[in-house]
């Protein structure tokens, strides 16, 4: 998915998008403060007035109209509401409402610090992102050429000072489910693609053509994104300052459901494969290193080969190698039966990357050394 010339969102756009992040903030927190979950009629009533009416209220000019508007919003909610729901549910309900009026900014500010979160939390694993140049552009699907038909999709360029995250987001169709997919999309263009080929690795790579965020790649678009998975879902990632616990389970949700359907064959091929070398090489770092989080180690040992801008195909070449030794043959994905080949698959790749980590067991911490099992790999 490419645009020539992306186009940004326009200002009432991005106050309706605003005003919808507000509505669905306001369902997930009603319903988990609550403890009651609605019946599906009238949930669906409270988000159709809620579009309805932020749709043709007009949302203003700056931050203060926008804000005017939901206040407004909030009023005639109240009383359409009031003839549907029981009463103390509808207050209940309109304070909620109010109080993710008052206290969220935008959903560019939203963005903004979802890559702030993970910028942070990558340091810890590759130091050499503090200096990398990002720039997050929201854009208009409908005014690309030709239009993008999907509600929400992303790319990634590569630029030589940095990388900008383009996220396209159709307003008019946003809808609560695709709303909580969004870090999901933002954490796979992060991990998958802003981190990759960020250094270089040796003469041969410096004399290699720079690549860098190659969506036709099945370990940025499969392997890593397994990675970014696990890490949006670790206990101790962090989430921004304003995006409130009782969002984080229907977070979980959406982007769960939104990598397992990425990670399905008959959406990729490719991706899939990779998917699939992530998922065994968490096993095996779990049956290499028990007394060591295997997260941990596939977690650093994925962003530092990523981003190394190595000879062209060697990542690649990393999966297949997982694959092969792990639970596929080479031509295919069909599953080995054979207990034995399992076995001796297993001890054939530690045998052959073991070289490469280290083992700290006062800090109890797992080193790799990246450069070294890449040029294994290339030999191998």
């Amino acid at each position: 998915m490419e645009s020539s010339s992306p186009r940004e969102v326009h200002p009432y756009d991005l106050r309706l998008l605003t005003a919808k992040a507000v509505s669905f903030r306001t369902m997930v927190r009603f319903e988990a403060s609550d403890r009651t979950k609605l019946a599906p009629q009238t949930r669906k009533t409270l988000l159709l007035n809620l579009t309805n009416l932020q749709s043709f209220m007009g949302l203003g000019s700056n931050d203060q109209d926008l804000s005017d508007s939901l206040e407004a919003t909030a009023q005639t909610l109240e009383i359409l509401l009031g003839l549907s729901i029981e009463s103390q549910q509808v207050k209940r309900f309109v304070d909620d409402f109010r109080s993710e009026a008052r206290h969220y900014k935008s959903i560019r500010a939203e963005l903004e610090s979802w890559l702030d979160v993970m910028r942070e939390y990558s340091l810890r694993y590759l130091p050499l992102a503090s200096s990398l140049s990002l720039r997050i552009l929201l854009a208009a699907p409908e005014w690309c050429d030709p239009p993008l038909e999907q509600i929400i999709s992303a790319i990634t360029h590569a630029q030589e000072e940095g990388r900008q995250i383009t996220l396209y987001l159709r307003s008019d169709a946003l809808d609560l489910d695709t709303y909580f997919e969004i870090p999901g999309i933002l954490s796979h263009e992060f991990w998958c693609h802003s981190l990759s080929s960020i250094q270089a690795s040796g003469q041969e790579s410096e004399q290699a053509p720079w690549r860098g965020c190659d969506p036709e790649d099945s370990w940025e678009e499969g392997w890593m994104d397994f990675i970014q998975n696990t890490i949006l879902r670790s206990p101790d990632f962090p989430t921004p300052p304003q995006y409130h616990t009782w969002l984080v389970p229907q977070l979980h949700k959406s982007c769960h459901g939104y990598e397992i359907q990425r990670a399905d064959p008959a959406n990729g091929h490719q991706r899939s494969r990779g998917w699939s070398a992530a998922l065994h090489a968490q096993r095996f770092f779990h049956q290499c290193f028990p007394a060591y989080s295997p997260d941990e180690i596939l977690i650093e040992f994925s962003v530092k080969i990523n981003s190394i801008n190595s000879l062209s195909g060697s990542k690649r070449v990393v999966v297949d190698l997982f694959l092969k030794h792990l639970a596929y043959s080479e031509q295919d994905q069909s599953v080995q039966t054979s207990l034995n080949q399992l076995v001796r698959g297993r001890a054939e790749l530690y045998h052959l990357i073991s070289p490469c980590f280290r083992i700290d067991t006062a800090s109890r911490h797992v080193t790799i050394d990246v450069e070294g099992l890449l040029k294994i790999v290339e030999n191998s």
